[in-house]
């Protein structure tokens, strides 16, 4: 099989997570979540990866031609908005037992709890 773009990020993912797990001394796995938003990301590349191609065919075209330059705009659009997906589903990959909260949020929420006269319904 062709290595597309999606299945590199998985690769290069999957690899990042043994090299945290091994620092760890941890063997780690991605949650269902984390495993959804991979497949979103994956998905997103491999079709960054046919929009680009899509993109060179257009930029090839008379770049005086309205309708080449309006394909331009759309495909970059497109392009933009799908690395855009990738990389909001690739932040929510945890590579570690949790996220680390701020000491200056936990204080926060804290001293919210903590008030007097709070009443938890």
């Amino acid at each position: 099989m062709a290595m597309t773009a999606g299945r590199k990020l998985r690769r290069d993912l999957d690899a990042e997570l043994r090299k945290a797990g091994t620092a760890q001394g941890h063997v780690l796995v991605w949650s269902a979540r984390e495993v959804a938003a991979i497949d979103a990301a994956v998905q997103a590349a491999d079709h960054v990866e046919v929009l680009l191609a899509r993109f060179d065919i257009a930029a090839a075209g008379d770049p005086g031609d309205m309708s080449v330059a309006a394909a331009l705009c759309k495909l970059s659009a497109e392009i933009r908005q799908h690395r855009r997906t990738i990389a909001d589903m690739v932040a929510r990959l945890e590579f570690g037992p949790g996220k680390a909260k701020s000491d200056r949020h936990v204080r926060s929420a804290q001293a919210r709890w903590n008030r007097e006269g709070h009443v938890m319904s």
